[in-house]
């Protein structure tokens, strides 16, 4: 190979070399963007995440106000062994309402009505967890917690590794997931304190 061609060469790859980086860091510059895909004949479009937490409040035999609440286990995607209100992604062909009603179910074995579940409010800053947009919604009892026999055995394999109506003014002795204990402190201010 003649000087010429080797110079020429290297150029040329060189130049490769250089777009390749130019657009990987202009790539990665740039923001995600959803996108279509196909599943079973139909289109759907992939984009951020949205999940949905339940907050569950009722009170105890001694009269205190409780949250329902599971420690994560070790098969839980992230924040083993915190504490977390019900909480999990929403499915295809399904509304918040029964995608909260679902998830309760499923991690704790306590049904609640749709009609009894109430919308508090939408997280979707980009920031959030995995930048998921989280749906809350909340439920006040009339029942006792004691009228409720929790269980796992609709959860995910070790998704829980335990369950309890955690006393609200004992909550801050446990580590919690997601930033439940500041939604907790001030869905149970808004809706439970004020209309005492």
């Amino acid at each position: 190979m003649s000087v010429i061609t080797i110079i020429l060469l290297s150029l040329a790859i060189l130049t490769c070399i250089g777009i390749k980086l130019y657009v990987n860091t202009k790539w990665a510059k740039q923001p995600l963007h959803n996108f279509p895909f196909i599943y079973r004949g139909k289109e759907y479009w992939y984009s951020r995440s949205v999940a949905v937490t339940h907050f569950i409040f009722a009170k105890d035999a001694s009269d205190r106000w409780c949250v329902l609440a599971n420690q994560r286990g070790n098969g839980a995607e992230s924040y083993k062994g915190y504490w977390n209100c019900p909480c999990g992604y929403l499915d295809f062909d399904e509304c918040g309402e029964e995608a909260a009603q679902r998830e309760t179910f499923e991690e704790t074995n306590v049904f609640i009505k749709k009609e009894n579940i109430r919308f508090w409010n939408v997280i979707s800053s980009p920031k959030a967890h995995r930048q998921n947009v989280s749906i809350h919604y909340y439920t006040v009892l009339d029942e006792k917690c004691e009228d409720f026999e929790l269980s796992n055995i609709n959860a995910e394999k070790n998704e829980v590794k335990s369950l309890k109506w955690v006393v609200i003014d004992e909550k801050d002795e446990k580590k919690w997931a997601f930033n439940h204990s500041n939604y907790i402190t001030e869905i149970f201010n808004s809706v439970i304190t004020n209309n005492l």
